[in-house]
């Protein structure tokens, strides 16, 4: 049979030695190591997926909606909530200022910022996402989950 080193005394040992003779180390074997580390990642992989993550498309609760609705309209809000009476007030004041935020419609955001310079779309199973490039030179973005918006990019110069 043949002799290996110990990788904790460097001594020659048999190769089916399970600890060294000399050092008294357990010697492990890499092959183990590798399957409780494949373990570990699909465990990791299969408990995100069964994650409920929040969704954005979520419609707000009636108790959020009275609050929204208490915000008091600025005369600019004004002309936008006549064109658009199911939007919330602060929805309506922050598009009369060109401000946008994350749980925004599709429709909302293009009121505030405008048409987009071009929308690239992902279609799948998770649903639809467009990214939104606000200018030809690309220094924003909007990414929209199912036309809400979930994220912004602003570039700063």
């Amino acid at each position: 049979m043949a002799d290996k080193k110990c990788k904790f005394c460097s001594m020659m040992i048999p190769s089916d030695a399970k600890v060294c003779p000399y050092c008294r180390k357990t010697l492990s074997s890499s092959k183990v190591v590798v399957w409780l580390i494949i373990i570990i990642l699909l465990l990791f992989g299969y408990t995100c997926s069964r994650m409920n993550f929040a969704d954005y498309s979520t419609p707000p609760s009636s108790t959020q909606v009275d609050r929204l609705k208490t915000v008091t309209l600025t005369p600019k809000g004004q002309k936008i909530k006549q064109k658009h009476p199911s939007w919330a007030n602060d929805i309506c004041n922050m598009v009369a200022k060109k401000e946008i935020r994350i749980g925004m419609t599709a429709g909302q955001v293009r009121a505030a910022w405008g048409k987009p310079y071009r929308i690239n779309t992902s279609t799948g199973s998770y649903g639809e996402h467009e990214q939104w490039v606000m200018s030809e030179y690309g220094s924003d973005y909007c990414y929209f989950k199912n036309g809400i918006l979930t994220s912004i990019q602003q570039s700063h110069r």
